[in-house]
């Protein structure tokens, strides 16, 4: 994989300077792929050293790159030279840097290894891609985690709706989402709810409700420990309303559809590199429902403004 193209090797042949072609083996994700060689353009150049796209004729060798390996990221940086041997190469874990510096963790090491490989002068290195000082000074034990960008997640939720003005409904929730892009997931479920029982001139009116979710969720940001996203997308399913106590309300009984549209938002906190505890809050309006009726006037119905919460717990694979 190689990423933009940061010089011609007639500029490297007129200027008489060093270069190197670089090279992404593997899967990178493109937004670090972009960080890493603009560090490395920055902290190369300060060498006199100019950072071209691999095969260029100009380069004097091609620094691979690794992908950050899942688990315990590493990224394994090495130096091939144009007889295709290998130079010089070394191992950075990248476990104890905070994603957003893998970019300057990278390109520190490549420049390192470059400048003892070809003896290169020491030169005072701009700030950005200078080594962090908590690489030696700060224990492990308190740095957030790495968040390892997820294929999908599947979860379990309890919730809790408000239909205004006369229905509240409770239940659980099995979900599950899968990641079409790093800030883009689609995200299905199936669910129960109880609807709590209501006094009506006959008797008490109850039911319950079953069905499913389909929703778009976008990340608006994700950090080592909390994250928000929003969603939009439908809730629906199927209502069974009977009547308790007098016959007059259970001929009343009704069975019909519910379909609501729906948006929201979700918190989490992320609880290991995989485990994640979320409160989503969510309003639509139900375009189908049912609605139960004793003596001509509507007793229960999953109807009107429709408010709701759901505590979530989810696994990320």
């Amino acid at each position: 994989m190689s990423v933009g193209q940061a010089q011609t090797g007639s500029v490297v042949r007129a200027a008489g300077r060093a270069a190197v072609a670089l090279h992404f083996d593997g899967d990178w994700p493109t937004p670090l792929a972009i960080e890493v060689q603009k560090d490395l353009n920055a902290s190369l150049g300060e060498r006199g050293v100019l950072v071209l796209p691999e095969g260029d004729p100009a380069a004097r060798a091609t620094l691979h790159l690794s992908p950050p390996s899942l688990g315990e990221p590493r990224v394994h940086v090495r130096v091939v030279e144009a007889d295709q041997t290998v130079a010089a190469e070394r191992e950075l874990s990248l476990v104890r840097e905070h994603p957003d510096t893998w970019s300057v963790a990278i390109a520190a090491t490549a420049d390192e290894l470059l400048a003892a490989t070809w003896s290169l002068p020491d030169v005072e290195l701009n700030a950005r891609v200078a080594p962090l000082a908590f690489e030696v000074s700060t224990p492990t034990s308190s740095l957030p985690p790495v968040r390892q960008p997820r294929r999908g997640e599947v979860g379990l939720g309890a919730a809790f709706e408000q239909y205004l003005p006369n229905a509240q409904v409770y239940g659980a929730d099995l979900f599950g989402a899968l990641a079409v892009t790093e800030r883009l997931q689609i995200e299905v479920g199936v669910w129960f709810r109880d609807i709590a029982s209501r006094r009506s001139a006959s008797g008490d009116i109850y039911g319950v409700m079953a069905g499913g979710d389909v929703a778009v969720c976008g990340t608006v940001t994700r950090g080592p420990w909390v994250g928000f996203d929003v969603f939009a997308g439908v809730h629906g399913g199927f209502v069974w309303l009977d009547g308790r106590a007098f016959a007059e309300v259970s001929k009343r009984s009704v069975t019909g559809a519910l379909l609501s549209a729906r948006v929201g938002g979700r918190a989490s906190l992320f609880t290991s590199d995989r485990t994640r505890l979320g409160l989503a809050v969510t309003a639509g309006v139900p375009m189908v429902t049912a609605t139960a009726r004793d003596v001509g006037r509507g007793v229960v119905a999953p109807r009107g403004v429709e408010l709701g919460a759901r505590l979530e717990a989810g696994w990320q694979f």
